[in-house]
């Protein structure tokens, strides 16, 4: 298993300049880019920048609706996973408990 790492300002450009190119949506197609240059995969791409303020205001408000029936919640957003939402939610979080 490889050992995980934190971004580096070098790679956080890099993956900023492919989400402009390519979209918020694409973590799949982003990461396949970013193979070479930076051997990520499309998990560690997804980031609090993957949803618009309006996605993360919906998420939040319908996670209170649904509670943890993701499937229910990914409906709403066009795009994102079931698991790419629930990731988002738990580092939402953790920034809320930061504050």
């Amino acid at each position: 298993m490889k050992e995980r790492q934190r971004w580096q300002p070098e790679e956080d450009k890099l993956l900023h300049a492919y989400v402009k190119q390519y979209g918020p949506k694409e973590c799949y197609l982003i990461s396949q880019c970013m193979g070479k240059p930076l051997d990520r995969d499309a998990k560690s791409c997804l980031s609090s920048g993957s949803l618009t303020p309006k996605e993360q205001n919906l998420v939040i408000s319908l996670k209170d609706k649904y509670n943890n029936k993701w499937k229910k919640i990914t409906f709403a957003i066009p795009g994102c996973t079931t698991k790419s939402l629930s990731k988002w939610w738990e580092v939402f979080k953790k920034k809320q408990l930061k504050l």
